[in-house]
């Protein structure tokens, strides 16, 4: 009862498990911003806020300038001079014109413009990888979260109402199986009844064998049916203990109905064994066996 009813709270809560899986993205993404607007190196280079709205952009934007950086460092000295004066302010004429008049020195113009190029491509390249990384486990974990979308809502979630609807036909079960045990024990009880009925036939036994030792001539012909008899009467008592009376008492690890059908058929058999010793075919018997055995329990 206990397990049915803890099934039945777990069904409730995994019901409710979709609205907090939609919450828990919301919070992944709201999180990944909240770090992305923090960072006000990316924002500055982005010239604008970083958000995952707008990452994709922001990764493309910073390659475009990394590339541009890359074909400057390819310019011979003389045009990366001229670009390195137009990035401090001038004009290209002017910076033609001031290369041409030996009024800038163009090793040390161009050294820098490299450095600060080198610089320049090694910070991009950070902050590509930084928004890549901030892309890839906001992804992850969105796709995570929306796989434990998909199980709720497709074969898990019916498993687990095979699960609950299981748990109760166990609970059931259980109680049907209590009450076959009832019914059980209450045969047993018959079975000891019937031990007391064996019992009272030994005087009806007792007084036939008076009568029987009075014709000596019968005794006599009927001594070796008699030992044949005691014999299959000794075996067959084994058999009865070991096929009968052990599995009523081992019926835990029996099926009770194979066992009800054994003593139907023991039953049947005795109430066809009609003469102990022989006897003619036009002569009436009856015969009743005394098998003697430690109490039986109800347990």
């Amino acid at each position: 009862a206990q397990l049915a009813a803890g099934m039945d709270t777990l069904a409730g809560t995994l019901s409710n498990m979709s609205g907090e899986i939609t919450k828990a993205k919301a919070g992944v993404i709201a999180q990944a911003n909240a770090g992305l607007a923090a960072n006000q190196q990316l924002t500055a280079a982005a010239k604008t806020t970083v958000t995952m709205d707008n990452i994709d952009q922001v990764i493309d934007g910073f390659k475009a300038q990394r590339d541009t950086l890359a074909g400057a460092l390819t310019l011979p000295d003389d045009k990366a001079c001229v670009a390195a004066l137009v990035n401090s302010g001038m004009t290209q004429e002017d910076a033609v014109a001031a290369i041409g008049a030996g009024k800038v020195d163009v090793a040390q113009t161009v050294s820098t413009f490299r450095a600060t190029c080198m610089k320049n491509m090694t910070d991009l390249n950070s902050a590509i990888d930084t928004l890549n990384d901030v892309k890839a486990q906001v992804e992850g974990a969105t796709a995570a979260l929306d796989g434990m979308a998909a199980q709720l809502g497709g074969g898990n979630a019916q498993g687990v109402t095979a699960l609950v609807q299981g748990a109760h036909l166990l609970d059931a079960g259980l109680g049907e199986l209590q009450t076959g045990m009832g019914q059980l024990s209450n045969g047993v009880n018959q079975l000891k009844g019937g031990s007391s009925q064996l019992a009272a036939g030994t005087t009806t036994l007792k007084n036939g064998t008076g009568e029987f030792q009075s014709k000596t001539k019968t005794l006599v012909d009927g001594a070796s049916a008699l030992n044949d008899g005691a014999n299959k009467l000794r075996e067959g008592m084994t058999q009865f203990d070991e096929e009968g009376i052990s599995k009523i008492v081992n019926m835990v690890d029996v099926d009770a109905k194979d066992v009800v059908e054994t003593i139907k058929g023991i039953a049947e058999l005795g109430e066809n064994y009609d003469s102990f010793a022989g006897k003619d075919d036009d002569r009436e018997g009856s015969c009743v066996f005394i098998y003697k055995l430690d109490g039986i329990s109800a347990e």
